[in-house]
């Protein structure tokens, strides 16, 4: 799972959201070509876009130049490029708007602007193009703003619209969960936790929070064998520098050094507006 500053930079687009790409256009060869070169060179891939949109590239060189700006981390000049895109596209009556709503959201979310975010994927869920993943993950992304916002209330009420919709995706119940854990709602956070295990036994954020969740229902030992698959099977990154961290307070407790587990782990590093789904701007 990637940190949300990298939300429109990540893994190719999903088969939903490929779906709501519409019908095929001859501009596409091109927009294709135009994303290979920003993937080749994003200082030449912005230069390219303008000057296709400049030659009358519409919302495909818009959401090439978009991509650029985001391969480039520049979310805030991806997210007015994207939504520009958007508006363009509804008004061709082109179902990529939906898609491209998405898009800008996920730019602005990365920019810190969770209610630009909400805006752009309210546009998008208004439209009635999207449907089953795309819909579910566009709730979840709705999710991450509210919580972003401090509206935890109402992000739990979008993850129950993701979990309706993308039921087998594991972050969704993975985010849900570490929002119920934060809640002190801890029987509904290790049943969601548990959801997100079956479906990514192996995914080192599931495991941290499964692990924390069961720390702080007194579950000592549970939460070691967690911690130490990640440190086991984990690449260097976040998620093991975390479990790494747990593993020594709990070492520390046992020593008498530190207080209980349920208060040594009270202040988690991972939380559902700092975790990100692995979907791109392409």
């Amino acid at each position: 799972m990637l940190p949300i500053a990298l939300v429109a930079t990540a893994l190719p687009t999903s088969p939903a959201h490929a779906q709501l790409m519409g019908p095929p256009d001859p501009r596409e060869a091109q927009f294709n070509q135009c994303l290979d070169l920003v993937i080749e060179d994003p200082a030449r891939g912005v230069a390219n876009a303008r000057e296709w949109l400049a030659n009358g590239g519409s919302y495909f060189a818009l959401h090439c130049l978009a991509f650029a700006f985001s391969k480039q981390q520049r979310w805030q000049s991806a997210a007015d490029s994207f939504a520009q895109a958007a508006q363009d596209a509804e008004a061709a009556k082109d179902e990529r708007s939906a898609n491209l709503w998405v898009q800008a959201a996920n730019a602005a979310l990365a920019d810190g602007q969770p209610s630009t975010s909400i805006a752009f994927l309210d546009s998008a869920l208004i439209s009635g193009i999207l449907e089953g993943q795309a819909l579910g993950l566009a709730h979840l992304d709705r999710a991450r703003a509210l919580v972003a916002l401090g509206e935890l209330e109402k992000a739990r009420a979008e993850f129950v619209l993701v979990q309706k919709h993308v039921p087998q995706d594991p972050l969704g119940w993975l985010l849900s969960a570490t929002l119920e854990r934060r809640l002190d709602n801890l029987e509904r956070a290790r049943a969601d936790i548990n959801v997100a295990l079956s479906l990514g036994p192996e995914d080192p954020d599931i495991l941290v929070e499964a692990g924390i969740i069961s720390a702080l229902l007194g579950n000592v030992e549970e939460a070691r064998v967690k911690w130490q698959q990640v440190v086991t099977i984990d690449a260097p990154g976040p998620a093991r520098v975390s479990a790494q961290e747990y593993l020594r307070q709990l070492a520390e407790m046992e020593a008498g050094e530190a207080p209980a587990a349920d208060q040594a782990v009270s202040q988690p590093p991972v939380a559902p507006e700092t975790v990100s789904s692995d979907r791109s701007s392409r």
